[in-house]
């Protein structure tokens, strides 16, 4: 191969976004959670006016800053140069790029920009590459490795005969626990209600997720209203797959099997909000861990939300009802799955049920630091009763982080509905408790309600990789700074 064969480019809008100027010992924290094939992408403020960016895969940087000295910058470990890759507006269907040279690999790579000069995705060279099917590799060198508990499967859930081309696509594997009623969908396939179980015995199993490579990063992909009535692509859209019920023992005994891999020993659950069926549940936690690039397992907890925006006092019923489930659910969880730490992500009403349970487990001095870190986005919960609660809740964490935003307006529609402030919001009511990192995330960008920012945008995901990865506080976290009002300090993102 010469030094001037040009090839066509693979896009990649998957990538960790981190400081090219913090410590080396900091960006070691990081990589601990990413795959090895992993992008990591520098940025650096060269001048007042431009933005350098440097796209490594982690198997890349790693070596390079094993043996250097930790107080040393990331940039002057690695000798970074003044410029970076070449940035681009569009991308171009003609763009070619000569294959990476070790040392240099960000020279032959293209960063896309949006109009406020945010990196949207990363362009290499497309090297030819041997392809075999995927039986003839299994003869030779036996199944393809498990990437973030992502194997290739057919979007019916059977095993392929060969690999989907160019990595269309990848499977995430996750775990869940359900006090829904179960139900029976079209061809016979298992699946979960909007309505509550009749024993109030919670329900184990897996779903396998799909999802596609060539993504922005904290998208949840969905077929176009006109394409509705056709089957959805793995490769086009977030799909659930399949879903295949467990036995409580069964679930457990594959949670301690994933969790006995030297890369995997910490878990993460999801809890979900108001108007959210099961299949969107799954592949919300798919795309989180996903996009995380959490190497354990990931689990869903789905409590049974109508999924209807009209039923909204009846979500608010029903998460007092899930309750009791949901604190056996974590408890068994800590004391079965044989995880290292498990972190809980809960979103929206989600969050009621969390802080209550966690407030009664906090009340017992055998609980304390029960879970590693809490994670309360968007919480839809009278502020006054968090601030009850709080004491006791935080006590169950080693780390417990609240993001809140000021343009959140479903939390402004329950704040108009309940007469009361929540605790999901920012600016006059933004909560301020002792033990609770809170972040006020108002200046990211956010579309419609602006209600799932935790998740829809890079800048956050890339906040909660640090907390979930690394434990690392909002002192040390990239893009955050200190801010003080009469109530005391909190944290926001950099506008």
């Amino acid at each position: 191969m010469s030094e001037t064969s040009m090839f066509p480019v693979r896009w990649s809008s998957t990538f960790l976004l981190t400081d090219a100027d913090q410590p080396v010992a900091n960006l070691k924290t990081l990589l601990t959670g990413l795959r090895t094939n992993q992008w990591v992408l520098l940025s650096q403020n060269r001048f007042a006016s431009h933005k350098s960016f440097y796209p490594f895969r982690k198997r890349e940087i790693q070596p390079r800053i094993t043996d250097a000295d930790p107080r040393s910058t990331v940039s002057d470990a690695l000798d970074l140069p003044q410029l970076g890759s070449e940035t681009l507006n569009e991308r171009s269907r003609d763009l070619q790029l000569a294959a990476p040279e070790h040392g240099v690999e960000y020279l032959n790579r293209k960063v896309l920009l949006d109009q406020n000069g945010t990196p949207l995705a990363i362009a290499e060279a497309k090297t030819p590459v041997e392809t075999r099917s995927y039986a003839a590799r299994a003869e030779s060198v036996g199944p393809p490795e498990r990437e973030s508990y992502a194997a290739v499967v057919e979007a019916d859930g059977s095993s392929p005969d060969r690999e989907p081309e160019d990595g269309e696509y990848r499977v995430v594997r996750i775990y869940y626990g359900t006090d829904r009623k179960e139900v029976t969908q079209k061809g016979g396939r298992p699946g979960y209600s909007g309505e509550r179980c009749d024993d109030e015995q919670l329900k184990f199993g897996t779903c396998d997720v799909s999802i596609p490579r060539d993504r922005r990063m904290g998208t949840l992909e969905s077929p176009r209203w006109w394409h509705v009535f056709t089957k959805r692509k793995p490769a086009k859209s977030v799909v659930l797959l399949s879903t295949l019920p467990t036995s409580k023992g069964d679930f457990f005994a594959q949670l301690q099997a994933a969790t006995a891999k030297p890369d995997s020993k910490a878990l993460f659950v999801f809890i979900h909000g108001f108007n959210v069926q099961f299949e969107d549940g799954a592949r919300r936690t798919a795309q989180l861990a996903y996009d995380l690039g959490f190497q354990g397992p990931p689990i869903l907890y789905s409590w049974p939300s109508a999924g209807r925006l009209k039923a909204y006092m009846a979500d608010e019923a029903t998460i007092e009802w899930t309750k009791p489930h949901l604190k056996q659910f974590i408890q068994d969880l800590v004391l079965h799955a044989g995880a290292s730490g498990v972190h809980i992500i809960a979103h929206s009403m989600g969050n009621r049920a969390l802080v209550r349970v966690l407030n009664e487990l906090g009340t017992l001095a055998c609980n304390q630091h029960l879970v590693k870190q809490v994670i309360l986005t968007a919480p839809d919960i009278d502020t006054g009763e968090f601030y009850q609660l709080a004491a006791a809740m935080t006590s169950t964490a080693q780390r417990v982080t609240l993001y809140a935003s000021s343009k959140d307006l479903a939390i402004e529609i329950s704040k108009t509905f309940h007469k009361y402030p929540r605790a999901g919001e920012a600016e006059a009511n933004i909560v301020i408790q002792q033990g609770i990192d809170t972040i006020d995330s108002s200046t990211v960008d956010t579309s419609l309600l602006g209600h799932s920012y935790y998740c829809d945008e890079r800048t956050v995901l890339s906040d909660v990789f640090y907390v979930i990865t690394g434990g690392i506080p909002p002192s040390m976290r990239h893009g955050l700074e200190r801010r003080q009002c009469h109530l005391g300090q909190y944290w926001a993102f950099k506008a």
